[in-house]
């Protein structure tokens, strides 16, 4: 009888398997967090933004998506790159600081916790609001260049690359200029007098650009992964 010396198939030692599951927690968040929301307390209209989820039932979601989507980013280390690592490491300590230093609170008074979707209300604290704001801004900054200029990469001239590489390489760099706008217009509307803070907050301009820069940095690494455009 014959033996065989095989290591355990560990399915995320693939990398490819690696970024999907990045992908895919960071496109599921924001519907992941809605659903649940309105599963368990009726809730049908968006909060302001997706870390205010954080104050709602829906908060075990949204630490637990964001802290495995830390870790992984962390460990991230595709064949030894450091600007990849650099960068990966840098959103995925950002995400864990959007954790720790949360935004600013859902409701205006503890009192109003009663018969309300929100369950929790923590002290008002300008520091971590503005701390909690920096903290997105780097994770999605971070995102950003990884998608623009290290997912293009390839050990391949231009002209021997094939069809689905480069148009993998137009979804990345889109996707990218994406998140970097989806930021700019919250800085620059939150910031400015271009539209009154009743229009803004009714709008829910800041929950549905963090959406489009989440759904653009999951779906990038789903390319990444070659979800799609496999070669």
């Amino acid at each position: 009888m014959s033996t065989q010396n095989s290591s355990p198939n560990i399915w995320l030692s693939s990398t490819k398997n690696f970024r999907r599951v990045v992908g895919l927690n960071g496109m599921l968040l924001p519907l992941l967090l809605w659903l649940f929301l309105y599963l368990t307390s009726g809730h049908v209209e968006v909060l302001k933004s997706i870390s205010h989820y954080y104050y709602t039932r829906s908060n075990s979601i949204f630490i637990g998506v964001m802290a495995t989507l830390s870790m992984f980013l962390i460990v991230y280390n595709y064949k030894d790159k450091k600007a990849d690592f650099i960068a990966s490491c840098i959103a995925g300590v950002a995400a864990i600081c959007v954790i720790l230093f949360p935004t600013d609170n859902l409701l205006a008074n503890p009192c109003l916790l009663e018969d309300s979707f929100a369950i929790s209300y923590t002290p008002p604290n300008t520091v971590s609001e503005k701390f909690h704001l920096l903290a997105a801004a780097v994770f999605f900054m971070a995102l950003a260049y990884m998608s623009f200029f290290l997912f293009v990469k390839s050990n391949k001239p231009k002209g021997e690359r094939s069809k689905n590489k480069i148009i993998r390489n137009t979804i990345y760099r889109v996707c990218a200029v994406l998140m970097v706008l989806s930021i700019a217009v919250i800085g620059l509307l939150s910031y400015t007098d271009i539209i009154s803070e009743a229009r803004y907050d009714a709008l829910k301009i800041t929950f549905w650009m963090e959406v489009l820069a989440i759904e653009s940095f999951g779906f990038s690494w789903l390319i990444k992964g070659e979800f799609f455009f496999e070669d």
